[in-house]
């Protein structure tokens, strides 16, 4: 039943982020096929095209491309929180709740459903991101060179990965994902505790839950934590140090919030 409810999640998520994945990749493409042309033709033309690079058709060109790619991004970025927020609200604590709860399924497994989407959705929208960039600067890319570049990088990264600090710094970006989701998780579950104003107290709890986050992280020493912690210090014990610690509270703060959000689904739930 627990692959049911993820294919069911999936599926309702999937048309939407495929279409604005594809519209990324395909624009991000374009602009790099469009880039390639103007720096080809540069060089080759006389000093006549280089005013006409700059010409107004080709700025509005470049800002219409631009300007979309960026759209799309900020859509990405919109869409992934609102699936985030909405589909475990509605689902939960909204009108589709009473037929949720129906279903022959314990609330982990519910629970666990939405985490592991948002989550995969979150990771995908930021390989988006990576690849849409790629795409930008692909085209203008010579095949040998990159080859050989793309080879060393991939050997360099390998070895890279294999430092315990670079993986306990992966880990802790992955736990801080997870854990941003049942913050958020946490804070609707809050909200719905009350008859009225259920958004805006689900929006207070959460800035109050992420500043007593920032507070207890600050006394304990876990502020700067994942890839930041990294750049701090050349230190590698040090930085296995901060990064073993930020990850010990991370899980704890990620258990606190699962466990009370699983409550108050299970014993106070409230659906309007």
């Amino acid at each position: 039943m627990f692959g049911k409810l993820l294919k069911y999640e999936f599926k309702s998520v999937g048309i939407w982020f495929f279409g604005l994945y594809g519209l990324a990749a395909l624009i991000s493409l374009a602009a790099g096929i469009w880039i390639r042309a103007n720096l080809k033709a540069s060089k080759l033309s006389n000093s006549s095209y280089s005013t006409n690079f700059y010409s107004r058709s080709q700025g509005i060109l470049a800002f219409i491309l631009f300007s979309l790619l960026l759209a799309i991004f900020i859509a990405i970025f919109i869409a992934t929180l609102l699936i985030i927020i909405r589909r475990f609200y509605n689902n939960i604590f909204g009108r589709e709740g009473y037929l949720t709860l129906t279903l022959p399924v314990s609330t982990h497994k519910t629970l666990l459903t939405k985490l592991f989407v948002a989550f995969i959705c979150t990771i995908c929208s930021g390989l988006i991101f990576i690849l849409s960039f790629f795409l930008l600067i692909l085209p203008s890319l010579t095949i040998g060179p990159f080859l050989t570049y793309f080879t060393e990088t991939l050997s360099q990264a390998v070895n890279i990965l294999t430092k315990p600090e670079v993986i306990l710094a992966i880990l802790s970006f992955l736990l801080g994902i997870t854990t941003s989701i049942l913050e958020i998780y946490f804070a609707i579950a809050l909200g719905q505790l009350f008859q009225d104003y259920r958004g805006l107290l689900a929006f207070g709890f959460y800035f109050l839950i992420s500043f007593v986050r920032s507070t207890l992280n600050i006394l304990i020493g876990t502020g700067n934590n994942g890839f930041i912690s990294l750049m701090s210090t050349n230190n590698s014990f040090l930085d296995c140090y901060h990064l073993t610690l930020n990850i010990i509270f991370l899980i704890v703060y990620g258990l606190v919030f699962y466990f009370s959000t699983h409550y108050i689904i299970k014993n106070k739930l409230n659906i309007q």
